[in-house]
């Protein structure tokens, strides 16, 4: 368990202790201790390197924010504290997490899922740091608070959001094989490999069977590709019946759901039509890739290479490739056992 939800104690339980701004912030409820503000009484969110913190922080607060002490699991004020509103930094009054990304991890301290200011991984906006932390005898991560430690001289001026990037579909930005030539690429394809992030996959990688697609080009009159797909489930052959709808850009098909949501859009990325072909999948911005071959047989390293690099620049590295065995293909399936989605399932 990463020493993050550990040291989350530091800003939830103490570190913000005594000062939880939950809105509305003129109503505090019974159990959380206010920190006055007020010059009179010595704010913690104006103080210089004379700050006494021992007089201005609860023991417990001292020992976790300034010693880098870790209050016990299930014991902390904020565990189960479900109000809306922003946990500020008791040290100089930062917000630093939202409770709408508050969530049970299950180890007795409170979880966030990101940050304040956190846009997109992005924590260059938010409030706090990490560090790594060896003190429970494995490699951790320690989250602090950037501008408590040490004593910080004055409070950070607000920052502005970054603006948010334009959405860009990944297979927006996969351009299709040049030229290509969709009457060389009929005949049948066997799934050499697979690379995604589906979750069945990801359950059923290492159980996949032997798959064989038979793309039947269209007529001239024609704008649909035939597509036949053979596979195994629980020791039985079945065929899937598709059809791919070709669209003027070559290289680019479209497979129709039931609504446009659902349709899956379709590149042909690579081929040289007689040994390898490289397809782009996407369903609801959820990309997959997938390497065929003309035969059974393994294709050559370098192809594999190719295909595995191509992968990792689609952020799907090693761990969700998804190689497919080349023995035991279906050789008939009888006609009970034919899935017929044409024009759409």
């Amino acid at each position: 368990m990463s020493r993050s939800i550990v040291r989350l104690s530091l800003i939830i339980s103490q570190r913000v202790a005594a000062k939880s701004a939950l809105l509305p912030k003129t109503k505090v409820p019974a159990f959380i201790r206010p920190v006055s503000t007020s010059s009179g009484s010595g704010s913690l969110t104006r103080y210089d390197e004379t700050t006494d913190w021992q007089k201005k922080l609860t023991p417990e607060q001292y020992v976790v924010t300034r010693e880098k002490g870790t209050e016990m699991p299930f014991s902390g004020l904020y565990l189960n504290h479900s109000e809306v509103g922003m946990y500020h930094c008791v040290g100089c009054d930062t917000p630093l997490f939202s409770s709408e990304a508050k969530y049970d991890s299950g180890t007795g301290w409170p979880a966030f899922k990101e940050a304040h200011g956190t846009w997109e991984c992005d924590e260059s906006h938010a409030s706090i740091i990490r560090r790594p932390d060896n003190t429970m005898g494995s490699a951790e991560t320690e989250v602090l608070c950037k501008h408590a430690i040490g004593g910080a001289k004055s409070r950070p001026r607000p920052q502005r959001r970054p603006p948010k990037k334009p959405k860009v579909n990944p297979i927006d930005d996969t351009p299709p094989a040049q030229n290509i030539d969709i009457q060389q690429m009929g005949g049948p394809w066997y799934l050499i490999n697979a690379a995604s992030k589906c979750n069945f996959l990801m359950k059923n990688g290492l159980k996949v069977e032997a798959t064989v697609m038979t793309l039947t080009p269209p007529s001239s009159k024609d704008t649909t590709l035939s597509v036949s797909t053979t596979t195994r489930l629980n020791h039985q052959c079945w065929e899937i019946l598709q059809a791919y709808t070709i669209t003027p850009t070559p290289g680019r098909l479209v497979l129709n759901g039931s609504r446009p949501l659902l349709n899956t859009d379709i590149v042909i990325g690579e081929s040289d039509y007689s040994s390898y072909a490289v397809f782009y999948y996407q369903k609801q911005g959820q990309l997959t890739m997938k390497l065929y071959g003309r035969s059974k047989d393994t294709l050559s390293e370098a192809i594999l290479d190719k295909f595995e690099d191509l992968a990792e620049k689609r952020g799907l590295g090693l761990a969700y490739v998804f190689a497919f065995p080349n023995y035991s293909h279906c050789e008939s399936v009888d006609k009970d056992h034919v899935i017929n989605c044409v024009p759409i399932c």
